[in-house]
This record gives structure tokens, C-alpha cells and sequence, in this order.
């Protein structure tokens, strides 16, 4: 176990695409769906529901675990499948309960549309 940091490196940058893609419903396979539709921050990042529902209202099997903190934790998903939050990041797109996208390609000629937000990588 290590002792948790005074702070974590951050580029504002970074977190400024992030939180936009945070809140982006493109991710979704029909644009309905963002991180933050379950994640909600303003709720200690849950959606407070017994199970989190996805594209469509499919349910899922768990509730959404709190963001708040998530970089810290050494393991991700409540059962621990995910190492890293990057691991983690990539798996609700492509969950086709979650948010349905078929693939990293398919989402990012979404992005690519957005001339803002190409800029902004």
C-alpha cells in the first residue's frame, strides 16, 4: 500500500478536453449517453441507482462506482478487471449495454466532425 500524494501532475489543457469529453454524449452509439449521465458530480459522482441503465435503458448488472478519487484507487470497476483509469476509460464506450459504440473508430469520426475539439488534441 503507498501512502496517497499531496497532488497529482495535471495539464489544464488535458483537463479541459477531458471534462468535455466527460460530458459528451458522441461516445455513445446513439448520442444519448455521456460518462457523466452516470458518474453525475454533482451527486458524489453516482447516479444513485440500484443499477446504471445505458443506451437505450438496457440496465446494467452493478451501479456506476464513484469518479471521485479514481486515479487513486489501485484497482477499477468494483471488481477490480481494470489496472490503471486508462484501462478503465475505454471500457463503457464499447460495453454494449453501457454505451453501445462498436468501435474507437466509429467514435472518433464522430469527434473528428467537431473542428473545436480536434483543435483542442
Amino acid at each position: 500500500m503507498q501512502p496517497l500524494p499531496d497532488s497529482l501532475p495535471t495539464d489544464t489543457g488535458k483537463v479541459a478536453l477531458g471534462r468535455q469529453l466527460f460530458n459528451d454524449v458522441r461516445l455513445s452509439a446513439d448520442n444519448t449517453i455521456s460518462c457523466a449521465s452516470c458518474h453525475t458530480l454533482s451527486t458524489g459522482g453516482v447516479d444513485g441507482k440500484k443499477v446504471s441503465s445505458g443506451v437505450g435503458g438496457q440496465l446494467g448488472l452493478v451501479n456506476a462506482p464513484t469518479v471521485f478519487n479514481a486515479a487513486l484507487n489501485d484497482k477499477q470497476f468494483w471488481d477490480g478487471r481494470a489496472a490503471t483509469l486508462q484501462e478503465q476509460a475505454g471500457g463503457p464506450p464499447l460495453n454494449p449495454v453501457e454505451m453501445a459504440s462498436r468501435s474507437w473508430s466509429e467514435i472518433i469520426d464522430k469527434l473528428k466532425q467537431d473542428s473545436s475539439l480536434t483543435q483542442q488534441f
